[in-house]
């Protein structure tokens, strides 16, 4: 008898936008399951799973729930997938993304009766931080996005707020952690990129062609969201390096990538009036920090020509010293 096979998909976590590959899934219940495929669980009970596994504190004690509560939902999640029909299951949650080595080691444990197949939904780093931003802002919790930046960028090891955002969305990080225990044949990296209706068309293309449906070509969300908010050109520097770092791993990765790494690179802005409206979407506080950067950078450059014009000067003495000493004739 064929082993059963399971495509757990991860994340990241506003890769597609508003909407999530869980919905996506949702949507074409019908035609995984005339493909061979069940979904393995609600989203409620896969999200319950997570906060097992995670041992999320805050996110059950916010839910009125305690760790007894949710003990054994994953563990049943795949003891009813391997009973029930169809043989083959799915499951998306981008709440795993962010799970460290041994909750990894703990989620898969369940699926010891699976032939288990890994996807993970990619999008540029820049355009994940944006969308964060704005959905912040959305929800009435203005993110102060350039101390967030600064986080990321020197103590991601030393404040949690950083640290849960880098494990969720870098990457390289979360590959390292899942593929140590899956085959690489059998990840399967979703490059999207584009407005939220062509990320969504393209996850559904490439979920169509791993799951064996075409029922999945050019679907989904009908809805438009708002645009993320333009990142101010320091931070979205900082996102394009994170991109292009991921990208070169990719492609030295023996995973199967659907789309183009070139895509994890945020594109620059277009015009000086993008910048402006990058700029003007940004709190007092922001663009008060955004004024002492450019001020440290501008003192740290002009720091930086006045040593090299004191090396030049001192070379240049030298060598006129040298010209002026006169020449010693032998006597012998």
């Amino acid at each position: 008898m064929a082993r059963r096979t399971a495509f757990l998909c991860l994340g990241l976590p506003g890769a597609l936008g508003a909407g999530t590959v869980a919905d996506l899934l949702g949507e074409h219940a019908d035609s995984l399951s005339v493909a061979g495929h069940r979904i393995a669980a609600t989203p409620g009970t896969s999200r319950r799973a997570v906060w097992e596994l995670t041992r999320d504190a805050a996110a059950l004690d916010t839910a009125g729930l305690t760790r007894r509560d949710v003990e054994g939902t994953w563990e049943g999640v795949w003891r009813d997938a391997y009973r029930s029909r169809p043989r083959n299951a799915v499951l998306a949650e981008d709440g795993f993304a962010a799970a460290t080595p041994d909750q990894v080691a703990l989620t898969l444990d369940a699926l010891a009766g699976f032939q288990v197949h890994l996807v993970v939904v990619a999008a540029d780093p820049a355009d994940l931080l944006a969308r964060a931003w704005t959905d912040a802002v959305a929800q009435g919790r203005p993110m102060p996005l350039l101390r967030f930046r600064d986080r990321l960028q020197a103590s991601a090891p030393h404040h949690e707020q950083a640290r849960r955002w880098w494990s969720a969305h870098r990457l390289t990080d979360l590959l390292e952690r899942w593929g140590a225990h899956v085959p690489a044949e059998r990840v399967h990296v979703i490059v999207a990129s584009g407005d939220e209706r062509h990320r969504v068309q393209q996850v559904g293309r490439a979920l169509g062609t791993l799951l064996g449906t075409r029922a999945m070509l050019g679907t989904l969300a009908t809805t438009t969201t708002t645009p993320p908010r333009a990142l101010p050109s320091t931070v979205l520097a900082a996102m394009r390096t994170e991109g292009r770092d991921q990208a070169e791993a990719l492609r030295a990765s023996s995973y199967d990538v659907h789309g183009d790494p070139a895509d994890l690179v945020a594109p620059l802005p277009g015009t000086a009036e993008e910048e402006a409206a990058s700029l003007a979407d940004l709190s007092p506080d922001d663009r008060l920090h955004l004024a002492g950067d450019a001020l440290a950078d501008a003192l740290a450059q002009v720091e930086g020509l006045r040593r090299e014009n004191a090396r030049l000067r001192v070379g240049a003495q030298e060598s006129t010293r040298r010209r002026l000493l006169p020449h010693r004739v032998s006597t012998r």
